[in-house]
C-alpha cells in the first residue's frame, strides 16, 4: 500500500532541476532547446591573481555573436565546495553565455587548476577574494560593461 504525502525521489529531482534552471533563466529543461544545432559559445582559459596573491584559473565563456568592440554584461560563476570550473559552474556559465552574458567559471583557491596550499582546502574568506579577483579581471577587459557585472554562487560558492 502506497503511503500518502510522500514525494518520490524522482519527483524531487525533477523539481530541483526545474528550480535551478528557472533561477538562471536558462533553457526550460535540458535537451528542450536547440543546443545540438546552435553553435556553442567560445571558451578561453584565463588566469589572474586574487587579492591574496593566489593564481586563479577560469574558463571565460563568450556570448554567441561576440564582437570585441561591444560591451557585454558579465557574470562570475562560483563553484560549490569541491567543485571545478568544468562542472556546475561551467554549466551555468555556458547557459548564461547563451543568454548574452560574458561568463567566467573559476576554480576556487586550493582547488582544480588554481593555486594555493594545502590542496582541496575550503576557505570561505579565500573564496571571497577569488570573486573579487575575478571581478577585477573582468573590469580590465575592454568588452565588459563594468556597470553590469554580477556573481552567481552555487551552493557553498554562494
Amino acid at each position: 500500500m502506497k503511503q500518502q504525502g510522500l514525494i518520490s525521489r524522482r519527483s524531487i529531482d525533477k523539481l530541483l532541476l526545474a528550480m535551478g534552471l528557472a533561477m538562471t533563466s536558462a533553457a526550460p529543461a535540458f535537451g528542450a532547446s536547440n543546443e545540438t544545432t546552435a553553435p556553442a559559445p567560445a571558451v578561453q582559459k584565463v588566469s589572474f591573481k586574487n587579492n591574496n596573491g593566489i593564481t586563479i584559473v577560469g574558463n571565460l565563456h563568450f556570448p554567441s555573436g561576440f564582437k570585441k568592440g561591444g560591451k557585454y554584461p558579465a557574470l562570475v560563476t562560483v563553484p560549490p565546495a569541491g567543485g571545478a570550473k568544468e562542472q556546475t559552474a561551467g554549466l551555468y556559465a555556458r547557459k548564461m553565455a547563451a543568454k548574452g552574458f560574458l561568463a567566467i567559471a573559476i576554480d576556487a583557491s586550493f582547488q582544480g587548476e588554481s593555486g594555493g596550499l594545502p590542496r582541496f582546502k575550503e576557505d570561505p574568506n579565500a573564496r571571497v577574494e577569488d570573486i573579487r579577483g575575478a571581478v577585477d579581471y573582468l573590469v580590465g577587459l575592454p568588452y565588459v560593461d563594468e556597470a553590469r557585472i554580477g556573481v552567481l554562487g552555487i551552493c557553498a560558492g554562494g
